[in-house]
């Protein structure tokens, strides 16, 4: 009995450890559920409060603050995340021990209910894996979903780097800056970039309203700073904010702005208003401060954005009112690190020298391939002074490329010339516009943007250049010097050749050809924002008015030895060549254009000229007639400076040159003066006061009247011998 009745007791006792056991395990697995519930929730409060890290320092990566940092930050929310975070911590190993010691009890029971508990663990892990492949299953799912739902909205041959925004954008993993706009403006079709993951909307402040165009763009500015440093107007740039704790810059991939521009009645005319033109500049400056190597800017407008602004060359797409360009940030800040407009120089004054202002993120020039450049047309008139051009280039020390745009009328004689003297040809066809009074107008200057270089110095061809300009490379398009109203002149360039550059130029050329009178006004209207150069760096010889103190002062400049000026434009008028190296033939016409100084000046270039390219600088017969017309012409009003009675001691008045020399007017290879003027102008009748040149040259300083005087001049080449009662200036051969 007491065998079977032990016997039967012990099932009982072992029943009732099991189902003991078993109660335990449950509750244990409900346990553990609920600990891996609590778990996952910690885990998801965790990410939220990386999410929200992240948050606050605007995307600074994935990687969030640092432990040392989260302890100092003394933002109270983030307190209120982390304080929770560490409490859970030791909590959640309190729990794990606890479970360690309930399962080391358990693990003595039998082994049926050692492989029903594992049974039912590997059920219960089996279920979780499932879930979670699921779970993650689903989320791959909403995923391609999503990506191909903005694929749907694709364009017509859309590009690859459109496709890949797209794509990036959907992903979450493109940074977009806004500028001048709400993240919840309505953009068209291009709202598939702004809808990016987070955009940052960054501050813009506006420029007064009484910032005028010509504050930004004046007529003078005081580039010697005699009265102090000229100063462009307060014109603020979007800047995005710091954040704590946060030295490194924010890197963006995309900056968004939207660029309203008035009515354009012609390319770009609707960008010069400040307020529409701080909008531009402001998103190139967003777009420097945040980019690496490069960054898309999307400009939101119907105006084509500032073509030296943003580059054609660079635009990837123009769709609907969007242009987005992929642009390289060096380039960039070369262009946002000088002034907003001609109110400063683009470059500083530095000991007397101007110096560019070199930034270490601007491409180094001499990586680059460039050129000095200028065009020729209109047949042999301006060979020499294109030969002079590139003499005075030499001059300086410059070995960069010289390179000439020739036309058809350009003789095999003087192209021969051209390249004797430096000067690499290149043939162009014209570019010609009829205005609708039938005039001709030339655009082929147009040529020069489809050069294959980087960068160009354009100079026309009565520029001499007296001290080296190569530091004008590191300018951007378009760089030039200031001249009236708030326009440059285009004689001296910097350009940036392009095709597409070229094209919108012709395009535009159909559109203004009957508003712009030349080439000059065209490029005004086609490139608003420029850069000023120093006026020594292209100084016209132009007097704006005849008051001594300024003229003196100029000619004081025109005559410096060593130069102080980097170059003479002598732009308009009679050029050098064209008048007797004794002194400046404009004195006879147009005395605004005048000056002895800069005329000797030249002469000094052409003197160091090898003969054989000094042959191209001959006078021609009707050039000689021409003068002798404007001399008679400044005699008969006895212009006060008598210029007009100066005896002539050019050699060039011995060669008969050009197609009058078959005229039968020349006499022993020498002209008549009488019949060239009436050639020129058949209405004036100075018979009974023109004596042929030969006899001139045979009655060399013979004075016909009683009543003469001499007189001289400060120029120590120039002799005079006036005659107050006689017609006849003598004329020595040399």
């Amino acid at each position: 009995m007491e065998e079977g009745e032990g016997w039967k007791e012990k099932p009982r006792a072992n029943n009732t450890r099991a189902r003991i056991a078993d109660a335990l395990f449950q509750y244990s697995n409900k346990f553990a559920q609920f600990i891996s519930q609590w778990v996952r929730v910690l885990a998801y409060m965790r990410t939220d409060a990386e999410a929200y890290l992240r948050k606050v320092v605007l995307n600074q990566g994935e990687k969030g603050l640092s432990d040392h940092e989260r302890r100092k930050h003394k933002h109270s929310k983030l307190k209120q995340i982390i304080t929770p975070l560490r409490t859970g911590r030791v909590g959640f190993v309190f729990l794990l021990l606890a479970v360690i010691g309930m399962l080391a009890y358990i693990s003595q029971d039998t082994s049926v209910h050692h492989v029903e508990r594992d049974s039912v663990r590997g059920t219960l892990a089996s279920q979780a894996n499932n879930a979670r492949v699921g779970e993650l299953s689903l989320n791959r799912k909403l995923a391609v979903e999503e990506v191909q739902a903005e694929i749907v909205d694709a364009w017509p041959q859309e590009s690859a780097q459109i496709t890949s925004l797209r794509r990036r954008a959907a992903a979450g993993t493109l940074k977009v800056g806004l500028l001048n706009l709400k993240p919840t403006t309505d953009i068209g079709e291009w709202k598939f970039l702004a809808a990016s993951k987070r955009p940052v909307s960054v501050p813009f402040r506006r420029a007064s309203k009484h910032v005028s165009w010509k504050n930004l763009f004046p007529e003078w500015i005081d580039e010697e700073a005699k009265f102090g440093d000229p100063r462009c107007p307060f014109y603020p740039m979007p800047k995005i904010p710091a954040v704590p704790y946060v030295s490194r810059t924010i890197q963006l991939d995309v900056v968004i702005a939207r660029a309203p521009c008035a009515e354009p009645t012609t390319l770009q005319e609707g960008w010069k208003h400040p307020a529409i033109l701080q909008v531009l500049l402001g998103a190139a400056n967003l777009a420097a401060e945040t980019g690496h190597e490069s960054i898309y800017v999307l400009i939101l407008s119907k105006c084509r954005p500032l073509v030296n602004l943003f580059p054609c060359r660079e635009l990837v797409e123009h769709h609907d009112e969007g242009w987005l360009y992929h642009m390289n940030v060096q380039h960039l800040k070369s262009r946002t690190s000088l002034p907003i407009g001609s109110c400063q120089l683009s470059v500083r004054l530095s000991s007397k020298f101007y110096v560019a202002d070199p930034s270490p993120d601007i491409k180094a020039s001499n990586s680059q391939k460039e050129a000095y450049t200028t065009i020729l047309h209109s047949g042999g008139d301006y060979v020499c002074g294109a030969i002079a051009t590139a003499h005075s280039i030499r001059r300086t020390g410059s070995t960069r490329d010289l390179v000439a745009l020739v036309d058809g009328s350009i003789s095999p004689e003087h192209r021969k010339g051209l390249e004797e003297a430096g000067w690499t040809l290149r043939d162009y066809l014209k570019i010609t516009s009829s205005s609708s009074l039938g005039k001709q107008k030339d655009f082929s200057m147009f040529r020069l943007w489809q050069l294959d270089y980087d960068k160009v110095i354009y100079l026309e061809s009565d520029i001499i250049v007296l001290r080296n300009i190569d530091h004008l490379f590191k300018l951007p398009e378009v760089a030039a010097s200031g001249t009236t109203q708030s326009v440059f002149n285009s004689g001296l360039m910097v350009l940036e050749p392009s095709n597409c550059t070229f094209q919108i130029l012709m395009d535009e050329m159909e559109k203004l050809a009957s508003e712009v009178d030349d080439d000059w006004d065209f490029f005004n209207r086609v490139f608003p924002w420029w850069h000023r150069i120093p006026k020594d760096m292209n100084s016209l010889k132009y007097f704006w008015s005849r008051d001594k103190k300024s003229v003196d002062n100029m000619n004081r400049l025109f005559s410096a030895n060593p130069p102080e000026l980097y170059a003479i434009h002598y732009v308009r008028g009679k050029k050098p060549w064209k008048c007797f190296r004794d002194y400046d033939c404009n004195w006879n016409a147009d005395q605004h254009y005048a000056s002895d100084e800069a005329h000797a000046q030249w002469f000094k270039v052409h003197d160091q000229m090898p003969e054989n390219l000094q042959k191209h600088c001959a006078l021609s017969t009707r050039a000689l007639a021409e003068l002798e017309h404007d001399r008679r012409a400044a005699q008969s009003n006895d212009t006060p400076d008598k210029h007009w009675a100066i005896n002539i001691t050019d050699p060039r008045v011995n060669v008969c040159q050009g197609k009058h020399c078959d005229l039968n007017l020349c006499e022993q290879n020498h002209c008549d003066w009488n019949a060239m003027t009436n050639t020129i102008n058949p209405t004036v009748d100075d018979s009974s006061k023109s004596v042929p040149l030969s006899k001139k040259v045979n009655s060399l300083n013979k004075v016909h009247s009683s009543k003469a005087v001499n007189s001289s001049t400060t120029a120590d080449s120039l002799n005079l011998t006036v005659n107050t009662t006689d017609t006849v200036v003598h004329v020595s051969a040399g």
